[in-house]
């Protein structure tokens, strides 16, 4: 029991290590998650509202946008994996492209079909939403970015 303990705390001690100076490698993998289980639960969302609401060419818009972002995920996870910078620069360029779409998507589906249909608590929901979208693409660019700086010093040393 006490040796179970003890390699308990050598684990706590090397996750809070890894912690203190995360590597960029495992910050894409967690942002490749991160952008999968996003992508899969307003994909649930937009699939339930196409089931109940009419056909709109916004909400299927969406869809494609996040199935795209799964794409994009995967992309990123072979690129930290393989350190493949130019992997990397196309989920950066690719997550920056689909995170202003997707944020241009929301507004018009927001501002156009559900604004006027709404109470005020509604409102602020779908406004925070809005608001976290963004701060989750500028995520999703942020850390990848970094890994390839970090990738290229690298090789700038290597040489």
């Amino acid at each position: 029991m006490y040796l179970l303990s003890l390699v308990y705390m050598e684990n706590c001690l090397e996750v809070i290590k890894m912690c203190r100076c995360p590597s960029h490698q495992y910050s894409c993998f967690l942002v490749a998650g991160l952008a999968i289980m996003a992508a899969l639960s307003d994909l649930g969302y937009k699939y339930y509202q196409l089931a109940t609401l009419e056909m709109n060419g916004w909400i299927v818009a969406s869809a494609v946008d996040w199935i795209l972002v799964i794409i994009a995920a995967v992309i990123l996870i072979v690129g930290a994996k393989k350190k493949n910078i130019s992997l990397l620069l196309i989920w950066v360029i690719g997550s920056m492209v689909l995170g202003v779409s997707q944020v241009i998507i929301k507004m018009v589906i927001f501002f156009c079909f559900f604004y006027d249909n709404v109470a005020a608590t509604s409102r602020i929901l779908r406004s925070g939403s809005l608001i976290f979208v963004i701060l989750l693409f500028s995520l999703f660019a942020y850390y990848p970015y970094a890994y390839i700086r970090e990738l290229k010093e690298q090789d700038e040393q290597n040489q």
